[in-house]
């Protein structure tokens, strides 16, 4: 066995234990609020009853939904709570099955169950007049806050790519 594996197998020895230690601490700030972590996906919380109405309503006025959209049937993440203009919304996304990096749908619903927004963001093959590679399709209407963090979402996230 040469020197480096030996020095290896001592880090991997003290850093295996270290986890059972790790495990067992608390946080620094015990009063701090817990995060809502979720498992649930996006997917899963639309195709819920309490939430399948608004979900349904948002694409009332829209013909030719694709359908991975309205049936929430595509490849989707946990969902997250945030706050926009003091309010709270529960987002997520949801892509096209063996076309994510192209079809991409970010929706935002509020946390009342009662309204859903909704982008799908398509890329183009070729930059619009304003330099664009995407196209967007809103849907359910949202207000401008709401516009703003799924654009914003949806930027980030196709950096990220």
């Amino acid at each position: 066995m040469t020197s480096n594996q030996k020095s290896l197998g001592a880090v991997l020895a003290v850093l295996a234990s270290l986890v059972p230690a790790c495990a067992l601490a608390q946080p620094i700030h015990a009063s701090a609020p817990k995060a809502e972590l979720s498992v649930e996906t996006f997917a899963d919380l639309v195709a819920r009853k309490d939430y399948r109405h608004a979900w349904r309503q948002m694409f009332k006025e829209h013909p030719q939904v694709p359908s991975w959209i309205a049936r929430a049937d595509g490849v989707s993440a946990p969902y997250s709570r945030v706050r926009i203009d003091g309010r709270e919304y529960i987002v997520g996304s949801l892509c096209k099955p063996h076309d994510c990096m192209s079809n991409r749908f970010y929706g935002a619903l509020a946390s009342d169950k009662q309204h859903a927004w909704g982008v799908l963001v398509t890329a183009v093959e070729n930059a619009d007049a304003s330099g664009e590679m995407v196209k967007y399709r809103w849907f359910g209407e949202p207000p401008a806050a709401i516009q703003a963090y799924l654009k914003g979402r949806s930027a980030r996230e196709g950096e990220g790519e």
